[in-house]
């Protein structure tokens, strides 16, 4: 209660507290940390003498009051939890839709359980709720509301569940659909420009996701914005581009400076600053200093463990980056726990090993003697990013770096000479044909990466060396 009164301007709200001041002075209503206790003769009134027409302006103010503080500025832990108390109240109020002139109400409500799956990662819950907005017998295309926020959040959903092209549509429905209703320099277009940017960059659309964020980035200058989280969020896109063409400095200025954006905004332990933490700790591991990376990564870890919890899925990926750092720093049973603690994740969401994590374990076995595990890690790993990315990947590039190396430490003179010719293929298609000197320069000294972060620190180092 305390939080709708602070959150909320609605004079209504005034006259409901006043009304429960009362309903408390004769212990007739008893308010509980979760729920509320309603005395029955209360209740029996209640009963006795609503109508329907009472219903339907109860329905209106309710769902007009849970409109005033939703969707809320940022999903902190207590926004999630009152969306979640929100539930079982928006599933008793449905009961009393009857009336079609309620089709506001209805949708409204409809979409409020949508975004609250969607915030509790319940994606597929989400999007069959999402999908009742979207169906034929639903003309969402009469309320921009209803549908941009539907468009927006199926593409958001099929993105967290990896289905980048479903969720590419959906976005680009998003676009179309505020384009229409807001104009060309709305700032609510640029976060649909920018929607689409972070789905290109996943398709690996370097281009298009560039221009993309370009879009946005014109709206934010014309509209003199240069602050908010949808800003932070376009300058992390930007700095993933520098990053993916290797311009670690720029994307580490991009980087540092979504992070303070997203630290003054949200504050130091708000998700999304864990996220700009962690590409600026990746950045900095490339670029900077080992131990500065260290301690960033140890930083986004707490936030993400006081988030999501130890064995949340979405915890694994500072803690596979601090096994990677560890690995770097010459730490070996400390990149080992780290990599463990990955493991327990992975089993205890009964998920399969992602073919980056198969990678890590394999180099780590390999170095602790375990070299037919190692192997069997690697093949599979890299039959997986075959599979998905081809040889263009630079995922499957360093799998292939690392199964040459291992097989010319063992001796395998055919495997060797097989994985060295995919390996040079793909690292020429990625970085280009002037990097020669940096991958002979990989085979010559015998180097294993334990994951992106080895490999794009290796390639750094060895270019700038070569340069100087």
């Amino acid at each position: 209660m305390q939080y709708l009164y602070k959150n909320t301007e609605d004079e209504m709200l005034i006259y409901f507290h006043k009304t429960l001041n009362i309903l408390r002075r004769y212990s007739l209503i008893k308010v509980l940390p979760n729920s509320v206790s309603i005395h029955r003769l209360v209740q029996q009134f209640i009963r006795n003498n609503h109508d329907k027409v009472l219903t339907s302006k109860i329905i209106t103010l309710g769902t007009n009051s849970m409109a005033a503080i939703y969707p809320f500025k940022s999903e902190q832990k207590k926004d999630v939890r009152l969306k979640i108390c929100f539930l079982p109240h928006i599933d008793h109020i449905s009961k009393f839709i009857t009336n079609k002139r309620m089709d506001y109400e209805k949708d409204f409500l409809i979409l409020m359980k949508a975004d609250a799956y969607q915030s509790t990662s319940d994606y597929r819950k989400s999007i069959e709720l999402y999908k009742l907005l979207d169906s034929p017998t639903t003309d969402i295309s009469r309320n921009c509301f209803f549908s941009h926020q539907v468009y927006s959040g199926l593409g958001y959903n099929y993105r967290r569940l990896e289905n980048i092209n479903d969720a590419l549509s959906y976005y680009k429905k998003e676009l179309a659909t505020k384009l229409r209703c807001f104009g060309n320099n709305n700032i609510t277009v640029a976060d649909a420009y920018i929607n689409l940017g972070i789905t290109y960059f996943h398709l690996e659309k370097r281009k298009e996701s560039q221009e993309a964020y370009y879009k946005a980035k014109e709206i934010f200058l014309q509209n003199k914005v240069n602050s908010g989280a949808s800003y932070a969020r376009m300058i992390n896109g930007l700095g993933l581009l520098d990053y993916a063409d290797r311009k670690y400095e720029d994307a580490k200025e991009n980087f540092d400076q979504a992070y303070h954006i997203a630290k003054k905004y949200y504050g130091e332990e708000h998700k999304d600053t864990a996220l700009y933490a962690h590409n600026r700790a990746t950045a900095c591991a490339i670029y900077g200093s080992l131990a500065e990376a260290y301690n960033l990564f140890k930083y986004t870890l707490y936030l993400h463990e006081n988030e999501y919890g130890a064995n949340n899925k979405i915890t694994s990926w500072p803690l596979h980056s601090l096994g990677e750092i560890s690995y770097l720093m010459g730490n070996l049973k400390e990149s080992r726990n780290y990599f463990d603690r990955v493991v327990r994740i992975v089993r205890h969401n009964k998920l399969e090993f992602s073919p980056n994590e198969l990678n890590s374990l394999a180099v780590i076995d390999f170095l602790e003697g375990e070299k037919e595990r190692s192997l069997e890690r690697l093949e599979k790993a890299y039959k997986k990013y075959l599979d998905k990315n081809g040889v263009k990947s630079q995922n499957t590039c360093f799998v292939l770096l690392n199964l040459s190396v291992i097989h010319r430490k063992l001796n395998n003179i055919k495997e060797y000479n097989h994985y060295y010719n995919k390996a040079k293929e793909s690292f020429l298609i990625i970085y280009g044909k002037e990097s020669i000197k940096a991958f002979e320069e990989i085979q010559k000294q015998g180097l294993l990466f334990a994951g992106i972060i080895c490999l794009d620190r290796a390639i750094h180092n060895i270019m700038i060396n070569n340069v100087k």
